[in-house]
């Protein structure tokens, strides 16, 4: 499946992006950003997103909008895989939208729908990669790929296998109905 990447230096949040687009009749992008300005989780949660991090919305239309939470964990699946390409690290899900690491919040997906005379979903990825700390509020249950590691990780190595990955999972099981 082809789709786009589009990457912006900051926005409000990756899935307010998604959103626009969506309006304009437009799906499979990848919309990225070197920062949030508000950057959101699930129940309006604030989401911490500097530009150490990875922000991405990934904006389908598909044939068929029942089983959204799938894609969420396709998602998951997808950041888990990545982070063991590309990071050498064990990571695990912790239902149903968050990955962990050693009980410590990595990464965060929220997946929103877009229902009109067309159907679309934004799933966004929040991936904290190359922070070295985090507020007083999250640094007992955030933590970062650098901290874990002790080094950079490169960032486009990992939105490129995420994305990849993601499609792979969303092509050939949810676009072809093969979730059982």
């Amino acid at each position: 499946m082809q789709y786009k990447i589009l990457q912006f230096k900051s926005l409000t949040s990756t899935q307010d992006k998604a959103k626009e687009f969506a309006k304009k009749g437009l799906s499979n992008l990848v919309i990225i950003a070197d920062s949030q300005i508000k950057g959101r989780g699930r129940f309006k949660r604030k989401w911490y997103s500097d530009k150490n991090g990875l922000w991405i919305s990934i904006l389908l239309k598909p044939k068929d909008v029942k089983n959204l939470s799938y894609l969420t964990f396709a998602a998951a699946i997808a950041v888990v895989k990545s982070i063991k390409r590309n990071a050498n690290l064990d990571t695990n899900i912790k239902w149903p939208n968050d990955v962990h690491y050693n009980g410590k919040k990595l990464c965060g997906i929220l997946t929103e729908g877009i229902f009109g005379k067309d159907n679309y979903v934004a799933i966004g990825i929040g991936l904290n990669v190359n922070q070295s700390k985090f507020p007083d509020t999250l640094k007992n249950s955030a933590t970062s790929l650098m901290i874990i590691k002790g080094k950079i990780i490169n960032i486009e190595k990992l939105k490129k296998s995420i994305t990849q990955e993601f499609y792979k999972l969303y092509t050939n099981y949810y676009e072809k109905n093969k979730l059982n």
